[in-house]
């Protein structure tokens, strides 16, 4: 379901919807819809949770594979409650809307980095 990535480009804007009455997810990079299908219709989220980026675990909180392990630059990541509208959507690929996750919001969280990650400052 995941894109791969046109390297050539120095930025890529990804978004992942999810809702659970309908299990209805995309992803949508640079504004286009890239793929839809139906995944873990009416789960629940938990609060609490950890967001773990740029590795896939095999089993929660550990049996990583270091090949599985994301390589490049995140440059902001937020989390809503809800699926944002697709003008939003598009309107922030543009930027022109910055809109803050409520869920969490890139500038607001806290880090806790394991293996070779850097934490570099926005310039």
């Amino acid at each position: 379901m995941f894109p791969t990535l046109d390297r050539s480009k120095e930025w890529q804007h990804i978004c992942l919807t999810w809702e659970s009455k309908y299990g209805r997810s995309e992803v949508w990079v640079n504004g286009r819809r890239y793929a839809n299908r139906v995944y873990s219709k009416g789960h629940k989220v938990r609060p609490g949770g950890i967001a773990m980026l740029g590795q896939d675990q095999d089993s929660l909180g550990h049996d990583f594979d270091g090949s599985q392990s994301f390589v490049g630059k995140i440059k902001d990541l937020n989390m809503w409650n809800k699926v944002l509208s697709l003008k939003t959507l598009r309107s922030m690929f543009r930027g022109k809307e910055k809109t803050k996750g409520n869920v969490f919001d890139w500038s607001q969280l806290t880090f806790s980095k394991k293996g070779n990650v850097q934490i570099v400052e926005a310039v």
